[in-house]
């Protein structure tokens, strides 16, 4: 009796031990988030910075959200080619960060017109290749800062690897018989979601917050009528009307697409959820043209 007693207690102690030694992690969007959390499984639980669905691209930062990076021990954000509101605060405040557009082995796309003022397509994580290397990124960092958990990291991070080999084919089988077939999407944010799985579509606008030209409008309606587009996806923040506008009496349907997460409750789970519904939704859509 003494002995279990005994066992129990080193247990607890050792437990107590990890979770106190455990980093203070801030991670800017939800499905990043997702994998940090898959990492730091049974160590500690990250902080999401944006919740309520904010623009990454140009934020003003709450009180609240200002003190969790200040006392962050890591900031894990794609970059200033996507959370530009960041930059700053990083470069000032020398605050420790993992960039993962930075990422060795992370593949890197071009917008497809000036976005943001950037070069490069910020979407990363939607190629769960990309996602594989990120989980790597994020153990190897974890494990360096906090060697008493680095264990621990390392084991989930096996496991979260396996699961997204395991996306990564699944989304590919999935997908292969709509990758002839023509859409629009407004929001060009599926890039490399289209480039892993070879996917056909036509952007309608580069950003889901900037409005279309009258010239845009046209442009768009002649592409529907030139390559037999039967889909439109768009995600939350669309006001309705523009889609009325776009799809007029053409007979396009129209579906949501979450690439954010928006809608979707953070935590372990989210990043596979938000990859695997925006893939239904593609599959329902163009495999009923």
């Amino acid at each position: 009796m003494f002995y279990i007693k005994l066992i129990s207690i080193i247990v607890v102690f050792a437990i107590t031990s990890a979770v106190e030694s455990a980093p203070s992690v801030v991670v800017t969007i939800k499905p990043l988030h997702s994998l940090v959390a898959g990492v730091m499984k049974g160590v500690s639980d990250p902080y999401l910075l944006l919740k309520r669905g904010e623009s990454a691209h140009h934020l003003t930062l709450k009180p609240s959200q200002a003190k969790e990076i200040h006392n962050a021990d890591l900031l894990i954000w794609v970059g200033p080619a996507f959370e530009n509101f960041l930059s700053k605060i990083v470069k000032d405040k020398a605050l420790p960060s993992l960039s993962l557009m930075s990422v060795e082995g992370v593949q890197l796309l071009p917008v497809r017109g000036d976005v943001h003022n950037a070069e490069i397509d910020g979407h990363i994580w939607l190629s769960p290749i990309n996602a594989i290397e990120i989980t790597r990124a994020v153990v190897d960092r974890l494990a360096a800062i906090d060697p008493i958990n680095s264990q621990i990291y390392r084991e989930n991070g096996k496991r979260l690897v396996r699961r997204l080999m395991d996306l990564d084919e699944k989304l590919e089988a999935q997908l292969k018989p709509v990758q002839d077939r023509p859409y629009i999407i407004y929001h060009d944010a599926l890039r490399y979601f289209e480039w892993r799985y070879g996917l056909n579509g036509g952007a309608v606008a580069q950003h889901s917050e900037l409005q279309l030209s009258v010239k845009d409008v046209v442009r768009v309606k002649r592409f529907i009528v030139e390559n037999g587009v039967s889909c439109l996806f768009y995600e939350p923040s669309l006001q309705p009307r523009l889609l009325a506008v776009l799809i007029g009496e053409s007979g396009v349907k129209k579906h949501m697409i979450d690439p954010m997460g928006i809608k979707i409750k953070a935590g372990v789970e989210s990043y596979f959820t938000i990859l695997e519904s925006i893939a239904q939704v593609f599959e329902r859509c163009l495999v009923e043209r």
